[in-house]
C-alpha cells in the first residue's frame, strides 16, 4: 500500500475540521482527507447552514448562558475560545453582523463564510478518501482512494467527521470501534417529529401560533413560545426541532416514557388578549368540530419517533465526554488523537449553537497543534 506522512492529519471537511487544519497548518505539515462525493466538495454542511444565510455563532456561547456542561469546551485555563474565535475573524478581514444573539456573515449569506474558509486552507493538502481504520499504535489510518488502500501517517490526528445528519445515512462507526472509546449510536435531533395521531389533509401545511408544551406522563420537560408547521404526519418548526433534545434525554431515561405534546393557541402569552373564535383560521375551526373540542381547547399529540437524518439539522450522540481530557480535547487513552465538533457528545438547541461550537472546539485545537 502506498504510505503518505504528514504532521496533522485531519478527518473530516466541517467546521470543526476546517478550523483546526487552517490554524495547525500556519507552522506546520497539515492533511485532511474528506470521504468522496459528486462534487468533492468541502464544507457542503456550511453552505445549507440556516437556509444559505449561515447562522453560525450564538452570543449564549459567549455568557455561557444554558451550557455549564460544556463549559470546558469554551473556556480553559484562562482561556475565552469563543471570544478568540470572534476575534480571529475580525483579525482576517472577515465581517459578521448580529440578530438579537445571533451571529451572520455580513451580507448573511452562506458562501461569505465558505469561502473565507476555503481562502484560508490553501496550506493543507487535501485528499479524498474514505478513512477505514486507525492503528493508534503505529499512528496509521487506512484510508480508500480510487478504489486502493493508502496509508496516512501521522504525528497529530484530529477527528472531526461530524454526525449522521442531512446526508450520512451510510455513516461507519468502524472508526470509533477502532479506537475502543465509549460512544452513543448517533439519533436524529432537531428535525420533525412524527406523532401517533393521523394528521388530516386540511390541516397538513398550516402553521398554527402557539404555546408548545411537551409532557413525559404528567411531568413538563420542555415548553417553547412559536409556530408550529403541521406535516402529512407529524409536526415541524423550530420550536419541535428544540424540543427533541429533551425528548431524546427523556427517552435515554426511559424508552417507554408516554411524550405528549400539547399546543395552546387561545392565549399563550401575558400580553395577547383571548382570541375569539370568530378570527380562527378554517383549518383549526374544521379540527376543533372533528375533535369535538370547545374553542381554546389545547390541541395535543402523541410522539411517535424523529423524523429521519436526512432532515435533521444535526444528531444526538457522540464520544462520550468522560473520554475527552478537558485540558486539551484529545482522547484520555490517547496523547496525539483530538476529537471535535459533532463528534462529541454535545447536544444543542437551533440557533448557532452546534456549528458554533463546533467552529470553537476546531479553533481550539488547531490553535494547540500551530503552536
Amino acid at each position: 500500500m502506498n504510505c503518505i506522512k504528514c504532521d496533522v492529519l485531519v478527518i473530516g471537511s466541517g467546521p470543526a475540521s476546517l478550523m483546526s487544519a487552517i490554524l495547525a497548518s500556519k507552522k506546520r505539515r497539515v492533511m485532511m482527507i474528506e470521504k468522496p462525493s459528486k462534487d468533492n466538495q468541502l464544507g457542503k454542511r456550511i453552505l445549507v447552514s440556516g437556509n444559505g444565510r449561515a447562522n453560525f455563532f450564538n452570543e449564549d456561547l459567549l455568557t455561557l448562558n444554558n451550557l455549564e456542561e460544556y463549559s470546558f469546551i469554551i473556556r480553559n485555563n484562562g482561556n475565552d475560545y469563543a471570544q478568540e474565535f470572534l476575534n480571529y475573524l475580525l483579525d482576517n478581514g472577515f465581517s459578521y453582523t448580529k440578530d438579537g444573539k445571533l451571529y451572520y456573515p455580513f451580507f448573511k449569506r452562506s458562501e461569505c463564510l465558505h469561502s473565507f474558509l476555503m481562502d484560508k486552507l490553501k496550506n493543507v493538502d487535501v485528499n479524498f478518501a474514505k478513512a477505514l481504520t486507525i492503528d493508534s499504535i503505529k499512528n496509521e489510518v487506512v484510508a480508500l482512494k480510487d478504489g486502493q488502500k493508502i496509508i496516512y501517517q501521522y504525528n497529530d490526528l484530529v477527528l472531526a467527521i461530524g454526525g449522521k445528519s442531512y446526508d450520512r445515512e451510510d455513516y461507519d462507526y468502524k472508526l470509533l470501534d477502532s479506537l475502543n472509546v465509549s460512544y452513543k449510536r448517533y439519533q436524529s435531533m432537531l428535525c420533525p417529529i412524527k406523532v401517533d395521531e393521523k394528521i388530516p389533509m386540511y390541516l397538513r401545511k398550516n402553521r398554527l401560533a402557539c404555546k408548545m408544551t411537551v409532557y413525559s406522563s404528567s411531568k413538563e420537560i420542555y415548553s417553547e413560545v412559536g409556530e408550529v408547521l403541521f406535516k402529512d404526519d407529524g409536526l415541524s418548526g423550530i420550536c419541535v426541532f428544540n424540543a427533541t433534545l429533551s425528548i431524546l434525554k427523556e427517552l435515554e431515561k426511559n424508552k417507554k416514557a408516554d411524550i405528549k405534546i400539547k399546543l395552546s393557541y387561545a392565549c399563550f402569552d401575558e400580553y395577547s388578549e383571548k382570541t375569539t373564535f370568530a378570527c380562527y383560521p378554517r383549518f383549526l375551526k374544521e379540527y376543533l368540530s372533528e375533535k369535538k373540542l370547545a374553542p381554546g381547547d389545547d390541541l395535543v399529540f402523541t410522539y411517535k419517533e424523529m423524523y429521519p437524518f436526512k432532515d435533521s439539522q444535526a444528531s444526538y450522540g457522540g464520544i462520550n465526554l468522560t473520554e475527552v481530557d478537558q485540558d486539551s480535547l484529545r482522547l484520555r487513552k490517547y496523547k496525539n488523537i483530538y476529537a471535535i465538533g459533532e463528534m462529541l457528545d454535545v447536544n444543542l438547541p437551533c440557533g448557532g449553537y452546534n456549528i458554533g461550537m463546533s467552529f470553537i472546539s476546531g479553533y481550539r485545537v488547531g490553535k494547540k497543534l500551530g503552536e
